[in-house]
């Protein structure tokens, strides 16, 4: 698909055939969308296992656009390369739990960005 390989992602023992994204929305009151509330569900294909998807929800906004996504997968190729299936599931799990978390918290979306950097940083380690 892309880099000469017939896969999105090349695993260590697997790799993922097809990604998918889907959208959901819950308005919050009708005046000012106080308590909206954004869900995401991201969907990774396996060629030897199972799907497996994460569930991201977060007030006002979506948790994380499509374009970051794509970055983050892009950018961690040779990573995710190195990875078991089991250890790409657990990456992105991990990543499903602190998005959660970080959705709950006050900041800018600069500071939220700044914590989502992180995340992928000391998730390399």
């Amino acid at each position: 698909m892309w880099n000469g390989s017939k896969y999105l992602i090349e695993l260590k023992d697997d790799a993922v055939l097809d990604i998918s994204t889907d959208k959901d929305y819950d308005e919050g009151c009708d005046t000012c969308d106080y308590y909206s509330t954004y869900t995401q569900e991201i969907t990774f294909k396996l060629k030897n296992q199972d799907s497996f998807k994460i569930s991201l929800e977060k007030k006002y906004k979506y948790p994380i656009s499509e374009g970051k996504l794509i970055v983050l997968l892009a950018d961690n190729r040779k990573i995710f390369k190195n990875m078991t299936a089991k250890e790409f599931k657990d990456f992105f799990f991990k990543l499903e739990d602190y998005l959660i978390a970080m959705s709950y918290r006050d900041g800018s979306d600069e500071d939220f960005n700044k914590e989502i950097v992180s995340f992928y940083q000391l998730s390399e380690g």
